[in-house]
């Protein structure tokens, strides 16, 4: 055929008359780098899947905040692996510390080498997965500064040194280091080195940050505060499980050189199927019948991904009729360690993270151990299931030092950030949403309206803001002083100067006769009900905001005292010019 423009017929012809024997070494170096690539683009992808599935797991309030926590997630963890983290992964023959500095910033490495720069990426890809787990556990309270530095953290050091542990060739719990303890660990893709990892993180910072305000009764029931939008929860689960594939058949790398590279990524399809398929309809069918008693849209999403996590290290050595097991055992770990951090630890994990990822990270490095075929493992390794308990002494070992590891070095961190006061918002944006206060978000968006009715989560029963505690005087134009209870507000500020003619800003609040802020100082009462206030015309409804009776209310024009004093008076919160106060 003809040349196209551009490209010479001489050199089209030089081209033709390379060496047979070295045009396939080069189709193989480009059929590989690009399967590496290929799995590194559908890992990467998964931090889709995990934004979709935490933004409708949170309230409305904080979408906003969580979505940006995924995307600096990303973004701080690619600085720390490119600074550091590869580095500590890769560098030096030492099996359990880093020995070398040879990848920091990339100044020893062939970045000519399309091998080396696709296995970087992917390296990356992995890293970020474990470093999304764990804020989705801390979600809705948490400062975006903690965040990044856990972020970093987890990508410069934690997660590196495990992935050294298991995955380098002289890694003490490798399997392809000879002198490994007990022959080493099978951890394919990650249920220990990335899905544990992340999970106990996870456990670590949700205790010591704390519940959400209104999670728990005055007698330590949990309250449900059901996320903000079930479709994307779903669409999440579902990005997710399309890119799990890409995620454990990613261990088979080199395509054209490994006879048994092809033939392993089919079965691990496969395993990887049956398993998260058989996880998801199992966690379903036992809450519907033994837990909520319905069919939850939630419990079949997080099944599906306790079985995915469940798969991830024995993808590639348990028999496909063994992975329906692995899957099954999986959604059962996930129900029971889910009621187990909520109920009895008393831990609020929005997202369940530590069940879907550290427990099933726990029962997925053990599936392997049980279950794995030597038909199938490269090293010929076998479970107990197959006679030897080797794997599951390894896997034993290995999975105590990871969890002592990630869980150390996480709690120091957090406990000092909370030391520092850097770990939980104030009362005041926990209670509003992050998305107003913390990132300029909408307050119609958010929730807010007074036309409808709405408020910014309808699980807020607790007080708005704190007063001030302080208690003016001021002059009337007509000389009278009266008394005001003045309050900061920045919910109702920023509704006002949204308004259009109505309201007053904050800051000119000393200019007005009787701007009137209020808020509940005194926490929340039990029952349900409406707050409504009437101020010159102008009515501000709440739904589920409570006040003590007797509270005063400075310059309360219209507010009944219940006949029952054990009954609630409504929390009047207004933002309005009136004549007098």
């Amino acid at each position: 055929r003809q040349s196209p423009p551009g490209f010479p017929d001489e050199t089209r012809a030089a081209a033709m008359s390379v060496d047979p024997a070295l045009a396939d070494a080069t189709l193989a170096t480009a059929v590989d780098t690009f399967w590496l690539l290929f799995c590194g683009v559908a890992v990467f992808h998964m931090q889709i899947g995990f934004t979709m599935l935490e933004t409708g797991s949170v309230r409305l309030k904080n979408t906003l905040a969580i979505m940006l926590k995924n995307v600096l997630d990303a973004c701080v963890s690619a600085l720390m692996w490119f600074v550091l983290g590869e580095s500590i992964m890769v560098d030096g023959t030492n099996s359990f510390l880093w020995a070398s500095s040879r990848s920091v910033l990339l100044i020893g490495r062939d970045t000519d080498s399309p091998a080396d720069m696709a296995t970087w990426f992917l390296n990356f890809a992995y890293m970020a997965t474990a470093t999304t787990i764990v804020s989705g556990a801390m979600a809705e309270r948490t400062h975006v500064t903690a965040y990044l530095v856990a972020s970093a953290v987890i990508a410069g050091f934690i997660y590196p040194s495990v992935a050294r542990w298991i995955w380098h060739p002289n890694g003490w719990l490798s399997v392809r280091n000879p002198d490994a303890f007990l022959g080493g660990m099978v951890d394919w893709a990650g249920s220990c080195a990335i899905h544990l990892v992340g999970g106990a993180i996870a456990l670590v910072g949700a205790a010591i940050v704390g519940p959400r305000r209104g999670r728990f009764d005055s007698v330590g029931k949990p309250v449900p505060m059901p996320g903000s939008n079930a479709a994307l929860q779903v669409l999440g689960a579902l990005v997710l499980w399309v890119c799990w594939y890409g995620f454990n058949i990613s261990g088979s790398r080199n395509l054209t050189r490994d006879a048994y590279a092809a033939p392993t990524a089919a079965r691990i399809v496969v395993t990887t199927t049956l398993s998260s398929a058989s996880a998801g309809f199992t966690a379903c069918f036992l809450d519907k019948f033994l837990g909520s008693r319905t069919w939850s849209v939630s419990k079949a999403c997080n099944g599906i991904l306790c079985g995915l996590v469940s798969v991830t290290a024995g993808c590639a050595s348990i028999p496909p009729q063994l992975a329906l097991v692995v899957g099954v055992v999986g959604a059962l770990v996930y129900l029971g360690s889910s009621r187990l951090v909520l109920v009895v630890l008393k831990v609020d994990d929005p997202l369940d993270a530590f069940a879907v990822h550290g427990a099933c990270g726990i029962w997925g490095t053990l599936a392997p151990a049980l279950f794995a075929s030597p038909i199938h493992s490269a090293q010929g390794h076998a479970g107990l299931f197959y006679g030897s308990a080797r794997l599951l002494g390894a896997a034993t070992v290995g999975m105590l030092a990871v969890i002592g590891w990630s869980a150390c070095i996480s709690a120091l961190l957090f406990l000092g950030l909370k030391r520092m006061g850097y770990l939980r918002v104030d009362l005041q944006a926990e209670l509003i949403g992050l998305d107003v206060l913390a990132h300029g978000g909408d307050i119609s968006v958010a929730g807010f309206h007074p036309e409808t009715n709405q408020n910014i989560g309808a699980d807020m029963q607790v007080p708005l803001v704190s007063p001030s505690n302080s208690y003016h005087h001021r002059h009337t134009t007509d000389g009278s002083s009266h008394g005001v209870h003045r309050h900061k507000n920045v919910l109702l500020d920023r509704f006002a100067n949204d308004s259009s003619g109505h309201g007053a800003p904050s800051g000119h609040m000393s200019q007005h006769h009787g701007a009137m802020q209020l808020v509940n100082p005194l926490g929340r009462l039990p029952h349900e009900g409406k707050a409504s206030l009437s101020v010159h015309g102008a009515s501000v409804f709440f739904t589920g905001y409570r006040m003590p009776v007797g509270l005063p209310i400075a310059g309360q024009p219209s507010l009944q005292r219940p006949h029952n004093v054990a009954e609630e008076a409504p929390l009047a919160v207004a933002h309005e010019q009136v004549e007098t106060v």
